[in-house]
C-alpha cells in the first residue's frame, strides 16, 4: 500500500516543482500570454495618459497668455475711453460756457 502511494504521489508535482518546470518551458501559459497583454495595455494607456496630459498642459498656458493680452487689451481700451469721455466733457463744457457767457 505505501509503495502505492509513493508511485501516486510521484505522479504529481508538489506546488514548488510545478512552479519551476513552467519557468523552464520554452512557450508561455496561456495566463502568461494575458500578464503580457495586460501590461503592455495598461503601460501604453499610462504613456497616452502622460501624452494627453502635457498637451492639456500647454494648452492651458496658451489660454493663460490669452486672457493675460485680453486683460491688457481691456485695460488700454479703458484708459483710451477715459481719455476720450474727459476730452468730451472738457469740449461740452466748453460749449455750454460759452453758451452761458453769451445770454
Amino acid at each position: 500500500m505505501q509503495r502505492f502511494l509513493d508511485e501516486r504521489l510521484r505522479t504529481y508535482p508538489r506546488p514548488g516543482e510545478e512552479f519551476i518546470s513552467r519557468k523552464s518551458r520554452k512557450h508561455p501559459t496561456r495566463y502568461e500570454n494575458i500578464m503580457k497583454r495586460l501590461t503592455k495595455r495598461y503601460v501604453l494607456k499610462a504613456q497616452v495618459d502622460r501624452e494627453s496630459d502635457e498637451v492639456n498642459e500647454g494648452e492651458l498656458k496658451e489660454i493663460k497668455q490669452d486672457i493675460s493680452s485680453l486683460r491688457y487689451e481691456l485695460l488700454e481700451e479703458k484708459s483710451d475711453a477715459a481719455a476720450e469721455l474727459a476730452l468730451l466733457i472738457q469740449q461740452l463744457g466748453d460749449k455750454f460756457g460759452k453758451n452761458t457767457m453769451r445770454q
